[in-house]
């Protein structure tokens, strides 16, 4: 449904609608630059007016009760450091194995970017403390048809071929 505010100025009615853990109720008569702001109900019960483009872009997704709560409790786990490498190693040119990884166009798949979506990827395809992420093809991408859990003996077994280093004499 589009709300008329203004004859030049139509707005696209958000009410009911969910981002996050946020429902909008309504919408708010307070504005944000110009913009609407909205009514939203955040799951933990909280309320608050957030402006339009903040819902829409994802840039809010509570009322700022999740930034001080830890949703899944595995920030100091050894699978938690393998996601954080991982993604260091494709993102962070300011790592040095980077070039190795997102220096040559490797990349984390989207849905492995939210810690929760690759911990459940990794529960459900046999991961142990003992294991490394291994991904099967060496110039493929992080991504859940290309990885594996495997022992280190495996996953040195299919390397990627080093380039041997000449030295000149």
């Amino acid at each position: 449904m589009i709300i008329p505010s203004k004859p030049y100025n139509r707005i696209h009615d958000l009410t009911g609608k969910r981002f996050g853990n946020l429902v909008v109720i309504a919408m708010s008569d307070e504005r944000f630059h110009r913009q609407v702001k909205w009514v939203c109900k955040c799951d933990c019960g909280n309320i608050k007016n957030i402006a339009s483009h903040k819902l829409s872009t994802g840039e809010i997704k509570s009322c700022g009760c999740m930034q001080y709560v830890r949703t899944h409790g595995l920030t100091g786990t050894r699978l938690y450091r393998i996601w954080q490498s991982m993604k260091n190693r494709c993102g962070n040119p300011n790592v040095p194995c980077y070039k190795y990884y997102g220096g040559i166009s490797i990349s984390v798949c989207a849905e492995w970017l939210h810690f929760e979506t690759f911990y459940e990827w990794a529960m459900q395809n046999g991961y142990r403390d003992d294991l490394t992420i291994d991904r099967m093809d060496y110039d493929g991408n992080y991504e859940p048809s290309n990885c594996r859990w495997a022992t280190w003996k495996e996953q040195r077994s299919h390397q990627r071929p080093r380039k041997a280093v000449q030295h000149s004499h």
